[in-house]
């Protein structure tokens, strides 16, 4: 049986300061934690309803829970029936490598299910890197995990100072006044930077963006979501550089 202690110290992850003060952080759905399974990430716990408990029969640290005592800890209005409970993994700077083909690079993405998205499409087109400005939304937050659908597990999350992490790199950035995408000649290794949804680029990263691009379009419409024009820009790349 679970205590209720337990139930509490999983419902307090749902915080991004009970995240950082534990280091833990929480994801739902079968695939998801499958996904969690067969990755790197440390596990210290799983906790599913009869429905899915024999999914995980033969691992260790599981857990059977009610169906009321999972909806307690669920953040989803539709439970998912299982939970696991993941050990934070903080990347050094120094980890950042110059020579991947194409780095995906975020400045203030501040929606989580966009984040997720972005980072989901980045591992379709294979791209292992991902630079985030510390304006981003949380990697850890359930609708950023959520929404990459298992793809957090194989993508390396940096998040700093882009402005220095860019100083001297080869980078393109999605701008009005860019080229238009089509014709852009795109070199490796790239430094991909998407904007904001709301205000672009910041001034301070386009300083240090020296390839500006532009998706052309033949609507009205202000701009594209940052998720869908990170899409069209990263299979572009993808293209130009397999």
């Amino acid at each position: 049986m679970t205590s209720l202690q337990s139930l509490k110290h999983i419902k307090s992850l749902r915080l991004s300061k009970f995240r950082q003060k534990y280091n833990q952080f929480t994801i739902e759905g079968l695939k998801s934690i499958d996904e969690l399974i067969h990755s790197d990430y440390e596990i210290h716990g799983i906790y599913a309803t009869k429905q899915h408990f024999d999914h995980f029969a033969n691992m260790d640290k599981v857990h059977l829970l009610s169906d009321k005592g999972y909806a307690s800890i669920s953040q989803f209005k539709t439970p998912a029936g299982a939970l696991a409970v993941g050990e934070i993994k903080t990347l050094s700077m120094d980890k950042i490598l110059d020579s991947e083909r194409l780095s995906l690079v975020l400045d203030g993405i501040a929606d989580p299910g966009n984040l997720g998205t972005l980072i989901r499409t980045a591992d379709w087109f294979g791209i292992k890197q991902i630079i985030a400005s510390k304006t981003c939304a949380d990697f850890y937050n359930h609708k950023t995990l959520s929404s990459t659908m298992g793809s957090f597990t194989r993508v390396h999350y940096f998040e700093g100072d882009l402005v220095s992490i860019l100083d001297g790199k080869n980078t393109y950035g999605a701008l009005l006044d860019g080229e238009p995408l089509g014709k852009a000649l795109i070199e490796d290794p790239a430094f991909l930077v998407i904007g904001s949804e709301s205000h672009g680029i910041s001034k301070e990263v386009q300083a240090h963006i020296k390839n500006k691009v532009f998706i052309p379009g033949a609507g009205k419409t202000e701009s594209l979501n940052a998720s869908i024009a990170g899409g069209i820009l990263m299979h572009e790349f993808y293209t130009k550089l397999k």
